[in-house]
């Protein structure tokens, strides 16, 4: 299986484009699975699927990056989760080249039958923001406390920090993983940031970048001066 991970959804931006054009072109179907689902509501009362309907902001939002691509927007479909979500992209995924896990809010919980579904995936699966946390077996919030939740298990070995700030607690919770359990972690800016793996192959895309026990002096002198301040 493929993965892209991003903590954006312009997928049009510059320095994604020259890599996804490979993937992405007229000939291609894309499903995009809105995680925030189970009858989630907004602040107006509006359920995940009328936020998402054709032709609103949201819509276009996801869709016209796509577009760049010249993929025919009859091409690109939508599913929400919900009590029947797990059936339905069990019925249709393999219809479709690129399957985009987007998760916009937090997410704490995807059932496990999503793990073994997506294993036998042949597309690329492209990770946006929770979308992309929620493919690792754990994942962690950087810019939060200490807490791991359970993720699909897709991808093992390494975690990422989605929204990458050179901040004190980014940088605590990433020598404390760093010590005591990860031999790296890739991080991606809020600027621009995200990665492809296959494998055990990673290409960092953007200004990602991977942190391991050799920077772990250079993260202590950061978090030390910020410290001061």
């Amino acid at each position: 299986m493929e993965h892209v991970l991003l903590n954006t959804h312009k997928l049009n931006e510059p320095w994604l484009f020259s890599f996804l054009y490979e993937y992405l072109n007229e000939d291609k179907k894309v499903l995009y699975f809105i995680l925030d689902g189970y009858s989630s509501f907004s602040d107006d009362y509006r359920s995940i699927e009328d936020i998402y309907q054709k032709g609103s902001k949201d819509y276009d939002e996801l869709v016209m990056p796509l577009l760049t691509y010249k993929i025919n927007q009859k091409n690109i479909s939508f599913l929400f989760r919900n009590e029947n979500s797990l059936e339905k992209l069990k019925e249709v995924k393999d219809k479709y080249d690129v399957l985009i896990l987007y998760g916009n809010n937090e997410i704490y919980f995807l059932e496990k039958e999503y793990e073994e579904l997506l294993k036998d995936y042949k597309g690329l699966v492209i990770g946006i923001n929770e979308g992309s946390n929620i493919q690792f077996e754990e994942y962690y919030r950087f810019d939060e406390d200490t807490s791991s939740y359970e993720g699909l298990g897709l991808l093992k070995g390494f975690v990422v920090d989605i929204s990458y700030k050179k901040d004190e607690i980014h940088l605590e919770n990433i020598i404390r993983l760093l010590e005591e359990k990860y031999d790296e972690i890739v991080c991606l800016p809020d600027s621009s940031g995200g990665f492809y793996i296959s494998e055990g192959y990673i290409e960092l895309l953007g200004e990602a970048f991977i942190l391991k026990d050799d920077n772990m002096d250079e993260l202590y002198e950061e978090l030390e001066t910020l410290r001061r301040w």
